[in-house]
């Protein structure tokens, strides 16, 4: 299924965990935030005021991509969701764009405000309304497994549960839904 004219970032995400678009072929625009060695961020630099949906997005290259931070561009892809290896409960697949074609840069220079995001949430499914976007971290977190950081040069965060109680790693709260 092929969707005529350009469709928002934040329609392809939706409000909920998995995009209502999955398996559908669209055109998108956005600003690219960061490039990878198998794909790139796309964030739409307005977004749609909805607090509810995310406004960036993965898209998934297989190869270097060829375009730039800071790029606007234009694009079509297939809405995938994409397993990142757990399942049952613990199962976050991420919204992600494949095959992309047609990749046109509309303009260069163009620079996205990180949206802030303050810890902890109120559960570790809140997290999906900024899949893919450029956010920063208000709050004070904790920086952890410093043997991480002297063999692999990353550093573990981790911030102090709701209840002040203890100490949660970002990856724990997105595994096991503590809040």
């Amino acid at each position: 299924v092929t969707v005529a004219g350009i469709t928002p970032i934040s329609s392809i995400q939706g409000s909920g965990a998995t995009s209502p678009m999955a398996g559908t072929t669209v055109l998108t625009t956005g600003v690219v935030t960061k490039v990878n060695n198998n794909g790139f961020f796309l964030q739409d630099p307005v977004g749609d005021g909805n607090t509810l949906t995310s406004d960036g997005i993965f898209v998934f290259t297989n190869t270097a991509p060829t375009v730039s931070a800071g790029q606007r561009i234009q694009l079509s892809g297939t809405v995938t969701e994409f397993n990142t290896g757990a399942t049952g409960a613990t199962a976050n697949p991420v919204t992600e764009l494949t095959g992309p074609t047609s990749i046109t840069v509309l303009g260069s220079g163009v620079a996205v405000t990180p949206v802030p995001v303050a810890l902890p949430l109120g559960n570790a499914t809140d997290l999906e309304r900024y899949e893919g976007m450029l956010v920063t971290i208000t709050g004070p977190l904790t920086v952890q497994q410093n043997y991480f950081q002297a063999r692999y040069g990353a550093r573990g965060l981790a911030f102090t549960n709701s209840d002040g109680g203890y100490l949660v790693t970002l990856t724990m709260a997105w595994q096991s839904h503590v809040h």
